[in-house]
């Protein structure tokens, strides 16, 4: 029973509640730290995790508020296609001779760098054009006629102006790109790279991409011993299958659109590339369950593995499913993101571009976007992003990637550093991304903290600029938007020009910390400029071993001081700990760049105190009627009021104690009784018990029990008082007093008159709750009663 009584306590102990909800704050954290270098586990994570890891996120756009805006690099600016562009040039897009004229302009001024947050996918198709491929269509059958008019259609296109301006200043244009994103579930196994690789080498991105000089060079240090390519056979093997599925997916295209029979050269622009969104979404499936049992062409494979074998030694000895399981379980994943299909620019544009930067934004689960990705893959080739290889030609630097295996996920490699170097290959510094090769954006504020130019004041003659742009006034100590006008030469020079469209309607939304209508194209003027300035927010790395324990410690500490505070006070300690949590983040900790989920000892202090505030107002109530039911009919409510504000000053179980117990008796009772009937007697014994028990209420004396006539009580218990025997003493004598009023009115009323007798004895006593299991009184017991 002891044992039992034990746990009730602890169970039932406030203290023990709290450290039990932070050792569930500590799995919690566990959990985030243990999966928070895994892109691809929001699915998996348990609520609590998703839940934390969402206002995680939240804090860093309130950490941002409250850091307030900061102006942004002047060497930044944002080349807008805006209302003003519209009404002075016409509806977007325009003819792409306009975008070279643009282009040579801010050259010719002496720009650094023209990075395009705009894609030209589509070649311009003028009414010129569309009139003269009407007129071949029509009268075509001569061929001199005919060459006549496709050159006159060829001199009428204008992407290949812009491809001449690519041409001439392609060393500092940055071309943008733009990626589907395909299914990450289906692909959990490193091998599949290898199968998405061959996609990626049999489309038209391949080309695009490998004309281009490379400023990025992967270090893949897992890959020593292990071939990063698929032995010749094997791929040829798969690209055949490839072909298939196109061929398939073609001609199903075709026979649902009842087009039957017609060929490549005849199907429309649109129909081409509905056809191929299919065909590439197919063979994307098929890279799912390449070499599993659902490979529809696993026995091709199995037929042609001792010619695979042949060619790469390390499968020798080993049988064909031995050696297909081996060769899927040596490969690693990677931690990058995944691209699908890529959108680049028409050919007569892409076909001299040296730099292409991909402009995808990634967005958080609740929309927003706060961090960046400097990298993504095709496979396991990997292409740098708009602002990253922008930030390395203004530089002239090249980055160098480090990939190695991770050690949270073995089955996976991640990056490990970026290092970035000179042209004669000296170290010069580095940029800070985690392994998936993410940057979180360190916002300068809402839109137009950089310049804002507009495309308009390009195309004019003028010598002269106008940009728009938000600046601190000194004087009333706010941020306003002001125009300022520049010499055209001189504000052009050495800038670097992030090119896209803010005019309402053409422009995408993003959602940002600061503003939830925030232009796109300033999200990537916002991270160059984070590069050039180095004020990078990355999480702490140390944070991942510190948090838990910081976790651990503040939760038994606060459990121990809530648990001993009222809520008045218990509030003010959490509400100071919470302000002092605050402010240590934001002047050691995210004031230096370090983003760290102060949210854990923040909502654990706050938790802490409700639930144990709650906890112990229910548990505190319900201990308060069981003391207010075991005394409310022995003591006065003083004494009782005294004993449920400190219940600690009582115990309930028996101790023992020096203490004063207390007898009065009518004297001849019995005779007394057999005279009257009962309810004369019952009458008769009220009016004497009451008064006499208020006497001992009155001289903090405690009821023990009426037995018959008889009155039993004692002083100096369950409340301490150092004066019982003075106070038992004090009772008998006005117990006497109280007797003589009586017997005067008993005289009136005819009743018999009684007398008492009364003794007190001070010693030490067992007093607490005595008796049964079902029925328990609190008394005293001992030699001394």
């Amino acid at each position: 029973m002891k044992l039992l009584s034990f746990i009730g306590n602890l169970l039932f102990n406030p203290f023990f509640v709290g450290t039990a909800f932070t050792g569930f704050f500590c799995y919690t954290a566990f959990l985030h730290y243990a999966t928070i270098d895994n892109r691809y586990d929001a699915h998996q994570s348990n609520w609590a995790v998703r839940k934390v890891r969402e206002f995680h996120m939240k804090t860093i756009d309130w950490r941002l508020q409250a850091r307030g805006l900061r102006a942004g690099s002047d060497r930044v600016v944002v080349l807008s296609v805006d209302e003003k562009s519209l009404e002075q040039e016409g509806r977007w897009p325009w003819p792409r001779a306009k975008i070279k004229h643009i282009v040579s302009q801010l050259m010719d001024y002496g720009a650094s760098v023209i990075a395009f947050d705009i894609i030209f996918a589509e070649e311009v198709r003028n009414a010129g054009v569309v009139a003269l491929e009407t007129l071949q269509e029509r009268y075509g059958g001569n061929p001199k006629f005919n060459a006549i008019v496709a050159q006159e259609i060829e001199n009428q296109r204008t992407d290949q102006d812009l491809g001449a301006a690519i041409a001439k200043y392609g060393d500092r244009l940055v071309m943008g790109a733009y990626f589907d994103n395909p299914y990450i579930e289906r692909f959990s196994r490193g091998y599949q790279n290898l199968c998405m690789q061959k996609l990626y080498q049999n489309s038209s991105a391949f080309e695009h991409w490998e004309n281009q000089e490379f400023v990025i060079i992967p270090i893949d240090q897992t890959a020593m011993n292990i071939p990063d390519e698929m032995p010749e056979v094997l791929s040829e093997a798969l690209t055949a299958h490839f072909n298939t599925i196109g061929e398939k997916e073609l001609q199903s295209y075709l026979r649902e659109r009842k087009e039957k029979g017609l060929s490549t050269k005849e199907m429309t622009t649109t129909m081409k590339i509905e056809a191929q969104n299919r065909t590439s979404f197919e063979q994307w499936r098929y890279c799912s369950r390449w070499l599993t049992e659902k490979d529809e062409n696993i026995e091709i494979y199995k037929k042609i593995w001792p010619q695979v074998i042949e060619e790469d030694e390390t499968l020798a000895g080993l049988s064909v499913d031995d050696g297909i399981e081996f060769f899927k379980d040596r490969q690693l994943n990677m931690s990058i993101p995944l691209t699908g299909r890529w959108w680049l620019n028409t050919e007569s544009i892409g076909k001299d571009t040296k730099h292409t930067g991909y402009f995808n934004a990634f967005l958080d689960s609740d929309g927003t976007v706060r961090k960046s990705s400097l990298f993504v893959r095709s496979g396991t080739s990997l292409f740098p992003s708009l602002a990253l290889r922008t930030f390395l030609i203004d530089k002239g630097l090249v980055g160098q990637v480090t990939l190695d295996q991770d050690a949270k996920y073995p089955e996976s490699k991640s990056i490990t550093s970026l290092v970035l170097s000179d042209e004669e290959g000296e170290e010069v510094g580095s940029i800070p991304v985690n392994a998936f090769g993410d940057l979180i954006i360190n916002y300068a504020g809402p839109q137009k903290m950089f310049p804002h130019l507009s495309v308009a004041d390009i195309l004019n003659d003028d010598d002269s600029l106008v940009t728009s742009v938000r600046r601190f006034d000194e004087k009333t100590k706010k941020w306003r938007f002001v125009k300022e006008t520049h010499k055209k030469a001189d504000f052009i020079k050495d800038k670097i020009f992030v090119f896209g469209a803010t005019a309402t309607g053409i422009y995408d939304l993003r959602v940002t910390p600061f503003e939830e209508n925030f232009p796109g194209v300033e999200t990537h003027a916002n991270l160059i400029d984070n590069l050039l300035r180095k004020d990078f927010l990355i999480q702490h790395p140390q944070e991942e071993v510190y948090m838990p324990v910081l976790i651990l410690v503040v939760g038994i500490l606060f459990s121990f001081l809530i648990s001993r505070f009222g809520a008045a006070t218990g509030l003010i300690v959490t509400v100071s700990a919470m302000t002092g949590i605050y402010w240590i983040d934001q002047n050691y900790l995210f004031g230096r760049g370090y983003v760290t989920a102060v949210i854990f000892p923040v909502i654990l202090v706050g938790a802490l105190y409700f639930v144990l505030t709650v906890y112990k107002y229910f548990t505190e109530e319900r201990s308060k009627k069981q003391l207010k039911g075991t005394f409310g009919k022995y003591v006065s409510p003083a004494i009782v009021d005294e004993i449920l504000s400190d219940p600690a000053k009582i115990e309930l179980g028996g101790q023992k104690k020096v203490i004063s117990v207390f007898f009065s008796d009518v004297r001849g009772f019995t005779t007394i009784s057999e005279k009257l009937d009962a309810a004369t007697l019952s009458d008769l014994l009220n009016s004497y018990l009451t008064p006499m028990t208020e006497l001992v209420f009155e001289n903090k004396g405690t009821l023990d029990k009426y037995m018959g006539d008889a009155i039993m009580a004692f002083f100096g218990a369950p409340i301490d008082t150092p004066d019982h025997a003075h106070n038992a003493c004090r009772c008998a004598l006005q117990n006497l007093e109280k007797l003589k009023v009586l017997q005067a009115q008993y005289e009136r009323d005819g009743l018999p008159m009684i007398d008492v007798g009364i003794g007190i004895n001070t010693g030490e006593m067992s007093v607490g709750n005595m008796g049964s299991e079902t029925v328990r009184n609190y008394t005293v017991m001992g030699d001394a009663v």
